[in-house]
């Protein structure tokens, strides 16, 4: 990701990575797992490490329901996560 120069803050452009799985479980429904590494935008700090689970549910042609739960997997990352959204499309 490109980062902004604000004045008095030495950001650093990132890199990001994400590597995962999905299954669909049947029509309506499939669960993912994914990795996410991401660098720290401050200079001198660890990366931070996720894992995540999820899931996807349809409920019509335009409603899905996606949710996911989340590990932090080093010591600059959330401890743990929820995640839950709605996507009309």
């Amino acid at each position: 990701m490109l980062r902004g120069d604000p004045p008095g803050i030495d950001l650093r452009n990132t890199l990001r990575l994400s590597v995962g799985l999905q299954k669909r479980l049947s029509g309506s429904t499939s669960a993912n797992l994914f990795y996410d590494r991401r660098q720290s935008v401050v200079p001198g700090r660890r990366d931070l490490a996720d894992l995540s689970l999820g899931c996807d549910h349809s409920f019509a042609r335009k409603l899905t329901l996606r949710t996911a739960a989340y590990l932090g997997l080093s010591d600059t990352a959330e401890d743990y996560g929820f995640l839950a959204g709605i996507s009309l499309h």
